[in-house]
């Protein structure tokens, strides 16, 4: 999980500024400016993935004015600088403006259903190929069921 972060949060910094992407063409300095500050683009790499992490990971150091202003959910100990159990913060969608959490909850039914989908068809399939294989052993019927099951799962797993 922690090479997933790591690779994402590294892979993102090749694509160019996100203040950029964000404002498109109707950029102004000052503006490119707030939201570089807002998304830590103006401080150094090593401290954008500190602050990447410490936002994504379940555990984390938040002061008051960050839980208030990121709208944090969680259990959060201390004074002004806290440490919290919490929801990992996502941020918002730059497209729709949505809370990232909020467009992967409603995307997660459909999800759902689609994978339960394939797994029933897979193993409908996988049961009947393998007792056409058992059955005709030795026969035509079961090197092309054999061929189409390595087919199946050359083509649907890459």
């Amino acid at each position: 999980m922690i090479g997933i972060v790591v690779v994402v949060f590294f892979l993102f910094q090749g694509f160019g500024d996100p203040s950029r992407l964000i404002m498109g063409q109707r950029a102004d300095a000052a503006t490119q400016e707030n939201i570089r500050k807002e998304l830590y683009l103006d401080q150094p790499k090593w401290k954008q993935f500190l602050f990447y992490i410490n936002d994504v990971s379940p555990i984390g150091i938040h002061t008051n004015d960050e839980i208030a202003s990121k709208g944090l959910k969680g259990i959060f100990i201390g004074g002004h600088t806290k440490l919290g159990f919490k929801i990992p913060y996502l941020r918002r969608s730059y497209q729709s403006k949505k809370e990232v959490w909020d467009v992967l909850m409603e995307a997660l039914p459909g999800t759902i259903l689609l994978a339960m989908a394939a797994m029933i068809i897979a193993s409908i399939f996988g049961i009947l190929l393998g007792v056409i294989a058992a059955v005709k052993k030795d026969t035509w019927m079961d090197t092309s069921a054999i061929f189409g099951s390595v087919l199946g799962i050359f083509l649907l797993g890459s």
